[in-house]
């Protein structure tokens, strides 16, 4: 593990891009939510989503951008006095556009850019959609509400298209775009919202906190659910957001770990 960036501000949800040169990922660099580009090679960064992208309403959040397969558009994560919703914007610039309704969250593209699966929830729980990426569609019901084992759940499309990633109640899952198959892949407890699939598409890769809070990196193989250790990557607090680089050979993601800083007051006897 090593770090792509580590400032005093909390930079979670990083995303590659398809070519691998840049990544997406929400900050807040000046005081409030802002979805930046960071270019890998060229070392530059720019603003593309701030809170005065929106023409209505108050910006509490922006949260989970994630590239579109052709690189050209972002979808993420807005959150507007308590209300989540997709919005999806152009990379070349321009104001972003809502996908559909209200209560959707974590969006996620399909392989060939025709579809955006997202978590959405009511009071029965977290359920799994997916809606035409063109706007204007009805959502289908690929897991209805309540299907999930969290309020809110993060959930990755598989490169082949075959297969989304779920965390339901019996544990770590996947299920087809059509929500007829469902295949559990263990049982254990533990699960963080962070999986994602190899550049195959055949293995699912997840992790999860053990008893004694190290965060573990398993590896499971869809046709076998045999499952193998990738990597204990030790105590951490938090741990969201999974983006595969293009080449398969890493994985973008946010730790969180506690820090103290130790500070002298002078002047304590002053008046």
């Amino acid at each position: 593990m090593r770090n792509v960036l580590a400032t005093s501000t909390f930079e979670r949800c990083a995303a590659w891009s398809p070519k691998g040169d840049q990544f997406v990922y929400a900050n807040q660099h000046n005081g409030s939510d802002e979805i930046w580009i960071h270019s890998v090679h060229e070392g530059w960064e720019r603003p593309l989503i701030t809170a005065a992208s929106f023409r209505e309403g108050k910006t509490d959040r922006l949260t989970e951008p994630r590239y579109s397969p052709d690189g050209q558009r972002i979808a993420f994560t807005r959150v507007s006095e308590g209300v989540f919703s997709v919005w999806v914007a152009s990379v070349a610039g321009g104001p972003p556009v809502p996908l559909g309704a209200d209560h959707e969250l974590v969006p996620v593209w399909s392989p060939d850019g025709s579809w955006i699966a997202y978590t959405s929830f009511d009071v029965a729980g977290a359920g799994l959609f997916k809606v035409s990426s063109g706007g204007g569609g009805k959502p289908v019901v690929i897991i209805p509400p309540g299907g999930g084992g969290s309020p809110i759940v993060r959930t990755q499309w598989s490169t082949r298209g075959d297969w989304l990633t779920w965390l339901g109640k019996r544990g770590l899952e996947v299920v087809s775009p059509d929500g007829s198959q469902r295949e559990l892949l263990s049982e254990e407890t533990g699960w963080q919202e962070v999986q994602g699939f190899s550049k195959d598409g055949g293995t699912v890769f997840a992790i999860r906190a053990n008893q004694a809070r190290h965060f573990l990196v398993e590896a499971f193989d869809i046709a076998t659910k045999r499952a193998r250790l990738i990597s204990d990557l030790g105590p951490q607090i938090d741990m969201h957001a999974f983006s595969l680089a293009p080449d398969g050979k890493s994985f973008l993601t946010t730790l969180s770990r506690r820090g103290g800083d130790i500070w002298i007051l002078d002047g304590f006897g002053a008046r």
